[in-house]
């Protein structure tokens, strides 16, 4: 996926966010415009630990589990210059960047 990228015209900026975290409010600006429950990574082992239903969570139960355990986020998160978000393992999704 990387090397794909890196072979356009596509600026990347990537991100450690073990490293480097997100905040609440990044996280928020973020998923402004999409449902978080689609990048939570509900099959992790530290949300399976967490015995949670999905179906009782809200916006902001989903942003603050993020922000405590970045495990929950499904990567590699991929958000465009355009604001569009993905997870960077859909080769349809990529080649809509790229093109």
């Amino acid at each position: 996926m990387k090397e794909l990228l890196s072979n356009s015209e596509v600026l990347i900026k990537e991100r450690d966010f073990f490293l480097n975290p997100f905040d609440y409010q990044e996280l928020k600006k973020i998923f402004k415009n999409v449902d978080p429950k689609k990048f939570l990574a509900i099959k992790s082992p530290s949300y399976t630990k967490m015995s949670l239903d999905l179906n009782l969570l809200t916006r902001g139960d989903i942003l603050t589990l993020m922000h405590n355990e970045p495990r929950l986020i499904k990567r590699p998160l991929i958000i465009t210059s355009s604001n569009h978000i993905f997870i960077g393992n859909s080769k349809l999704d990529l080649d809509d960047i790229i093109q």
